[in-house]
């Protein structure tokens, strides 16, 4: 990732449903654990959102 320029990962979020989209920044954290991670939720998920998702 780096070495490609790279300094952080962007994950679009609220595409699909939230649960399915933690479960894939689980898989980016676990691929890039060092990796600054950043979400993007676009306007799709309310304040609440990440609140009622299980394993927070």
């Amino acid at each position: 990732m780096r070495r490609h320029g790279f300094q952080s990962l962007e994950f679009k979020a609220g595409v699909f449903e939230p649960a399915l989209e933690v479960e894939t920044l689980r898989a980016l954290r676990a691929a890039f654990p060092l990796a600054p991670l950043r979400i993007d939720p676009v306007d799709a998920w309310t304040v609440e959102t990440p609140l009622k998702l299980p394993g927070r």
